[in-house]
């Protein structure tokens, strides 16, 4: 479903008592349709940190002078200055991505860690010598690093974010059993900024649906969460 065909929806449904919804005339005002868009993001990031929707995959270069490597773009080998490409070893855009497969800040939570030779390395774990560390969620610590090992990270990604004047015909990945939980989400924000009692007890009628909805699909294990263990990426990007 694209964007401008779920905004028709919300105005049919979880929005069509409200003036927001054009009285569920299948259509938003435009000056509202930043702010729907903005509670669909967020609900977005929510279902997406809940489970595991998406999954993918950087490479992170080492070197033996630094033991933290921050996941952010700032670190992207497409930032790379002449400079960086001219001494490689002491750059710091150690995140080895290309055009095809740039990374985008997109992490929500590192999974697995897989060594250069497709080994899986623990992950914190301070009884294991070979383990690396998250001290932070966007930060991954290798205590024994060494030049030109390279490690791939696995990692819960979230949601693209949407935006309606770029693309309003963008794609909403999301399973079909959790629409109405985004639904519900949407409604309980929008609900829950109008200063009435009626307002705030529907408010809380969405929220709860929503909690309701999240409980369903943990008890009937109704998303998968499994995601592959492979990693193809270094024979892709010339490590192997």
């Amino acid at each position: 479903m694209n964007l401008t065909e779920y905004l028709r929806k919300l105005s049919y449904a979880e929005l069509s008592n409200l003036e927001v919804g054009n009285d569920g005339n299948g259509s938003i005002p435009p000056n509202d349709v930043p702010q729907i868009v903005n509670y669909i993001n967020e609900g977005l990031l929510r279902l997406y940190s809940r489970f595991i929707l998406k999954t993918n995959t950087l490479i992170v270069e080492c070197n033996e002078y630094r033991t933290r490597y921050h996941l952010s773009s700032k670190h992207s080998w497409l930032n790379a200055t002449e400079e960086d490409k001219k001494d490689p070893e002491f750059s710091d855009k150690f995140i080895r991505d290309d055009p095809e497969h740039p990374y985008t800040d997109d992490l929500i939570k590192i999974l697995n860690v897989y060594d250069t030779y497709h080994n899986k390395v623990p992950l914190n774990n301070h009884t294991d010598f070979r383990s690396v560390f998250t001290p932070v969620f966007d930060i991954l610590e290798i205590p024994q690093p060494l030049t030109g090992l390279a490690y791939s990270v696995v990692y819960q990604a979230k949601h693209p974010p949407l935006d309606f004047e770029r693309d309003p015909l963008q794609e909403i990945n999301l399973p079909d059993t959790l629409y109405e939980a985004l639904g519900a989400y949407i409604a309980y924000k929008y609900y829950g900024n109008l200063n009435t009692q009626e307002a705030i007890t529907n408010s809380q009628k969405y929220f709860s649906i929503y909690n309701q909805v999240i409980q369903d699909t943990i008890d009937q294990d109704l998303v998968s969460s499994s995601y592959s263990e492979t990693n193809s990426k270094f024979h892709k990007r010339g490590w192997i």
